[in-house]
């Protein structure tokens, strides 16, 4: 943005005697009004030289409308109470936030005023200043944990290996991207009850305190894949143990065998994406998952370990989990409804 150029004293000291007060001003403008609502029209000059007017001021008095001498533009304002910080320097303190980066802005609000060499005003002027004009608050930064040297190199070397096996985005059309999720039945943290006064320590207002253990919950379990132009049923599995986690022969038996496998006798062009669970066969150590997947020459790829979750179907859950939520389920057989009907 351009600076404004200074202006010439001997300008503004002819602006001021230019610069009618505003009782003149009103009676001008006052007069005009009046003759035009009662007669339709108003002969400006006449009213002008009524009130001893220069015909180009009044113009000008009509021009600016109900500009006072307090707003006049060339004339610095004199009423209230000066300005602690100026214009300028909240300029400054901007310019300071967005060039200096996390170090800047991590600075308290004196030791902000300092760097931009404003002194005698108190922290919260200036963090009322910035407030007001830019709109700046303190809060607690969010915190990003920083990524090994070792992960780092995983996932550069998985993404190089990705752009090499699937180089164009028509290529990953093929894929279809698995996942497990688990619904549980019962209440989760603290909830909301709908009570009258005086019910507040009612028996059936009051939340249990001590949650159930994993061991005590009942948990439904359930495996779907998406891709393009594909979305799978959602199909339920059991297992041993409570959180869900499938051993490899569980992941035959219920998910390659009866899932997985028909896809590829009736010819679909595909490759499947899963996550590095045990039970799907990740390591290079002769497993039975690995084994089934050769020898029905399976094309499939593991997740970046250590990497963020980017897969579509990671998103295709929270309306499936939303749904159940907005219903009251306190058996599985209710809960399976919900969870297909989402």
């Amino acid at each position: 943005m351009a600076e404004t150029p200074p202006i010439d004293p001997a300008d503004v000291e002819r602006e001021l005697r230019a610069h009618y007060k505003t009782p003149k001003r009103a009676k001008v403008l006052g007069t005009i009004e009046y003759l035009q609502k009662r007669y339709g029209h108003a002969n400006k000059t006449d009213v002008f030289r009524a009130f001893n007017v220069p015909v180009r001021t009044g113009w000008r008095m009509v021009k600016d409308g109900s500009r006072s001498l307090h707003n006049s533009p060339v004339r610095q304002e004199p009423r209230g109470r000066k300005r602690k910080i100026t214009p300028e320097q909240l300029q400054a303190l901007d310019n300071f936030l967005r060039t200096e980066g996390f170090e800047g802005r991590q600075l308290r609000w004196l030791q902000l005023a300092e760097q931009v060499g404003i002194t005698g005003v108190c922290a919260r002027t200036i963090a009322n200043a910035l407030g007001n004009s830019y709109n700046y608050s303190s809060c607690i930064a969010c915190s990003v944990s920083w990524v090994s040297p070792s992960a780092a190199q995983n996932r550069l070397q998985f993404a190089t290996t990705m752009l090499q096996k699937y180089p164009q985005p028509e290529d990953w059309r093929r894929v279809r991207f698995s996942d497990e999720v688990h619904f549980s039945l019962g209440p989760e943290g603290r909830l909301r009850v709908i009570r009258q006064p005086g019910e507040r320590y009612c028996s059936s207002c009051i939340q249990v305190v001590n949650e159930p253990r994993d061991s005590q919950r009942n948990r439904i379990h359930c495996w779907a894949a998406v891709g393009y132009n594909f979305k799978s049923k959602i199909y339920f599995y059991t297992t041993k143990n409570h959180n869900g986690k499938m051993t490899q022969q569980d992941y035959i038996t219920q998910i390659l065998e009866p899932i997985v496998k028909p896809w590829l006798q009736r010819g679909d062009d595909f490759a499947l994406e899963e996550d590095g669970d045990s039970s799907h066969g990740p390591n290079n150590n002769g497993n039975i998952v690995r084994k089934w997947k050769q020898d029905h020459k399976l094309e499939y790829y593991f997740n970046c370990p250590q990497s963020l979750d980017l897969s579509p179907i990671e998103n295709c859950w929270q309306p499936v989990k939303c749904y159940t939520r907005a219903y009251a389920h306190w058996d599985d057989d209710t809960l399976w409804d919900l969870i297909i009907e989402g």
